[in-house]
């Protein structure tokens, strides 16, 4: 689901997600000749299905006091975390809108326990974890790349 006031941005949506054609489905078979059409660009089906469009749709009516709910965990999170060496934690910034949708610990060199074995902990009081960013998946795609 996008959500734009952009004219360009919503016919350039409207195209890419029906696989770059210039006519909708109900264009194209409401008479005349449905295969007259162009495809003017790459495109994917980014169409949703009924059930996932009424999710997204209530899910968008609810927008604020999720993320105002998400919003008081991160700062819950930060509170009890934030005074522990060896881990940073993330700012809070109210310069941008944040949808607060993940929680990001740095866990420096110095920090006690291995990332892992924070993992397990966490995981054991209920609070699951993931690395987002590996990095040494990245620099080995990084040196794949250059190679070629």
């Amino acid at each position: 689901m996008i959500i734009t006031q952009s004219k360009k941005i919503e016919n350039y949506v409207r195209t890419a997600r029906s696989h770059g054609i210039t006519k909708s489905l109900k264009e194209r078979f409401s008479g005349g000749k449905p295969w007259d059409y162009d495809v003017i660009e790459p495109g994917y089906n980014y169409r949703l299905d009924e059930v996932r469009a009424v999710l997204g749709t209530s899910q968008l009516e609810r927008i604020v006091k999720l993320n105002s709910l998400r919003k008081n965990v991160f700062k819950y999170y930060n509170s009890k975390l934030q005074n522990i060496p060896g881990i940073e934690t993330p700012a809070l910034s109210d310069n941008f809108e944040n949808a607060y949708h993940l929680y990001i610990l740095k866990i420096k060199k110095d920090f006690s326990i291995k990332r892992d074995e924070l993992f397990s902990n966490f995981l054991k009081i209920g609070i699951r974890t993931s690395v987002i960013i590996n990095l040494f998946i990245n620099l080995q795609f990084s040196r794949k790349k250059q190679r070629c």
